[in-house]
C-alpha cells in the first residue's frame, strides 16, 4: 500500500514528521514524500525507508508547496495522502487544501502533523535516521570537540543577535562554537550536539534535532514564533 506525505519544506518540519512516516513504513506502507530538491540528497541518506521525490525549488510558491507534490503523488499511483501544513498562503491569499476544521486553531504545528496522519504524538521522539559517521567526525575535528564548548545556532529567521550573551552566568566561561556551513547536511551536526556542554539555539532544525534525539545536555531555547508555530519541547530546555 502507498501513502503520500505533502510537506516539501522546510527541513525542520520534515524532521518533525519523519517518525510519522516511519510509523507507516513499519506497518507495511510505502511512504512517498515529495520534498525540496535542495535537501533531498541528505534525507534520502538519513531515511532510506521513505521514497523521497524531488520538487524543483524554482517553482512558484503554490506549486512548490502543494501543486507539484500532488502531481508527483498522482503520477506514482498514490490515492491517499496527508497534507501536513497547518497553514498555506502567499501574498495575502490563503490556500484551501481541505484541512480539518478545528485542528489548525487547536493544535501546535507538530501536534497537527501527527493528528492529521493518525500517528500517536509520542512517536515524534522515536527519530530513526542513518548517520554519516565520517561527516560527523569531520565536524568534531574542525571544532576541537575534545575541548569543552557551548554550541550556538541562530536561525536565519530568528529575531535575536548574539544569543550566547544571554545564557546563565555559570555557562559563560565556555568556549563558543557556532553552527556553520561545514557540511550541507544539518543532520551531520548531531555528534557535535551530543558532545556540547551546553546547547544554545533558536527554534530551528537544530533545536528539533536536539529535541527529537532526546539529548540530555544543558539546553537553552530562544523562542521566535507564536504558540501554534512552536513545536513541543519536553526535554528539559531553559526557555528564553
Amino acid at each position: 500500500m502507498k501513502i503520500g506525505f505533502i510537506q516539501s519544506g522546510a527541513i525542520g518540519d520534515i524532521l518533525i514528521a519523519l517518525p510519522a512516516a516511519k510509523w507507516y513504513v513499519d506497518r507495511g506502507f510505502e511512504v512517498i514524500w515529495p520534498i525540496s530538491s535542495s535537501y533531498i540528497k541528505f534525507f534520502r541518506f538519513a531515511a532510506p525507508y521513505v521514497n523521497f521525490l524531488s520538487v524543483p525549488v524554482e517553482l512558484n510558491s503554490f506549486d512548490f508547496l502543494l501543486g507539484y507534490p500532488r502531481k508527483l503523488l498522482l503520477e506514482t499511483g498514490v490515492k491517499d495522502s496527508f497534507t501536513l501544513y497547518v497553514y498555506l498562503g502567499s501574498n495575502g491569499q490563503r490556500y484551501d487544501f481541505g484541512q480539518p476544521v478545528n485542528l489548525p486553531e487547536s493544535l501546535k504545528l507538530d501536534e497537527y502533523k501527527y493528528a492529521v496522519t493518525g500517528v500517536p504524538f509520542n512517536e515524534k521522539w522515536n527519530l530513526d535516521i542513518v548517520r554519516h559517521a565520517v561527516s560527523e567526525q569531520r565536524i568534531l575535528d574542525y571544532i576541537d570537540a575534545h575541548r569543552p564548548f557551548a554550541l550556538v545556532h541562530e536561525s536565519p529567521a530568528g529575531r535575536r543577535k548574539n544569543i550566547e550573551t544571554e545564557i546563565s552566568e555559570g555557562d559563560q566561561h565556555l568556549r563558543v562554537v557556532r553552527v556553520s556551513e561545514i557540511t550541507s547536511n544539518p543532520l551531520d551536526w548531531l555528534a557535535a550536539l551530543e558532545h556540547a556542554s551546553v546547547i544554545v539555539c533558536e527554534d530551528s532544525v537544530y533545536a528539533n534535532l536536539t529535541e527529537q534525539a532526546n539529548l540530555e545536555n544543558r539546553k537553552y531555547l530562544f523562542l521566535r514564533s507564536g504558540c501554534r508555530d512552536t513545536p513541543v519541547f519536553k526535554n528539559g530546555w531553559i526557555f528564553r
